[in-house]
C-alpha cells in the first residue's frame, strides 16, 4: 500500500520541477534610430506571490550607439498584477558610481498597505526610460548634444555592492529568497538600435540579403523586414518588389541609395 502511495508523487516530481519559472524578461528587440527616447518594458513570470522586488539593470552599447537610463519617469504598468502593489521605488546610478549605468527597482512590502505581487505568466510590469544621445556637458548645454549612431543596446541583471540592491525576489508563503531567471539565458538582452534604409533584416549593413529577405516576404511568407521603415528603399510607403529592385540596383550597378529617391544624396523618407 506504502508503495501505491510513493510512486505517483515520484513521478509528479519532474513535472514540478518543470512547472515552476521565476523570471525576467525584457519585452523590446528593435528600436528606429528616429526615436531618441524610448520605454524599455520589463516583464516578470512568477508561480508564487512575490513580496519584495530588489533587481537591478545595467546598460551597455555596442557600435556606435549611445543609450543612457533615465533618472526619473520609470512607472508600474497600468493594470499589470504589480500595479496593486503601489510602494514600488526607482533609482537611477550614473556611471561611475556602481556599474557603468545602473537602473535599480525596488518595493518592500508594507502587509495591509499593498499587495504581493499574485503569480501569473509573462506580463509587463514596468516601463524605464532610455535616453539614446548624450549631452556632455549636461542638458543645460543642448547645443553640445552628441546623437546616437546604429548599434546594440544590450540590457543584463547585475548585483549593486549594497546591503539594500541585492537581484532579488521574496516570496510568500515563507519560500526562500529567489535570484529569478533573466531572459532564460542569464546573459544580456541586446536591442539593435538601426536607422539604415534598406536594412531590412536589422544586421545594420545594407547589402544583398536585405534584398532577399524583402523578396521572400512578398513572394513565400518569409518574415517582415525587423523595422517596416528600414524595409521601405523606395519610400512609398509600403514594401513591395521595388524595394528589393532599389537595393539591388544600389549594390550592383550604382544606383540611388535606399529612401534617396532623387539621388540628392538625402534620404526623402
Amino acid at each position: 500500500m506504502k508503495r501505491a502511495l510513493i510512486f505517483p508523487f515520484i513521478l509528479l516530481l519532474p513535472l514540478m520541477s518543470v512547472m515552476a519559472d521565476d523570471r525576467i524578461m525584457i519585452m523590446l528587440d528593435k528600436v528606429h534610430m528616429s526615436n531618441d527616447t524610448f520605454e524599455l518594458p520589463i516583464a516578470f513570470e512568477n508561480d508564487e506571490n512575490i513580496k519584495v522586488v530588489s533587481c537591478a539593470f545595467e546598460i551597455s552599447t555596442t557600435g556606435e550607439a549611445i543609450a543612457h537610463f533615465v533618472n526619473g519617469g520609470a512607472y508600474v504598468a497600468p493594470d499589470s498584477r504589480a500595479y496593486a502593489s503601489l510602494l514600488f521605488s526607482f533609482k537611477y546610478f550614473p556611471s561611475g558610481s556602481f556599474h557603468p549605468d545602473t537602473f535599480y527597482i525596488v518595493n518592500w512590502w508594507w502587509g495591509d498597505i499593498d499587495e504581493p505581487i499574485t503569480p501569473g505568466p509573462l506580463e509587463i510590469m514596468f516601463y524605464v526610460p532610455v535616453f539614446c544621445g548624450e549631452y556632455p556637458n549636461g542638458p543645460e548645454n543642448p547645443d553640445d548634444y552628441i546623437p546616437s549612431g546604429a548599434g546594440e543596446i544590450c540590457i543584463d541583471s547585475c548585483t549593486i555592492d549594497h546591503p539594500h540592491y541585492e537581484w532579488i525576489w521574496v516570496l510568500g508563503g515563507g519560500l526562500p529568497d529567489v535570484h529569478p531567471t533573466f531572459n532564460d539565458d542569464e546573459g544580456p538582452h541586446c536591442i539593435i538600435y538601426s536607422d539604415f534604409c534598406g536594412d531590412a533584416n536589422a544586421d545594420l549593413v545594407v547589402n544583398i540579403s536585405d534584398a532577399v529577405h524583402i523578396i521572400s516576404y512578398i513572394f513565400a511568407g518569409g518574415e517582415p523586414p525587423a523595422l517596416l521603415e528600414s524595409g521601405d528603399a523606395d519610400c512609398s510607403g509600403s514594401i513591395s518588389i521595388s524595394d528589393a529592385v532599389m537595393i539591388i540596383r544600389y549594390i550592383f550597378v550604382g544606383g540611388n541609395a535606399p529612401c534617396d529617391t532623387n539621388g540628392d544624396g538625402e534620404p526623402n523618407c
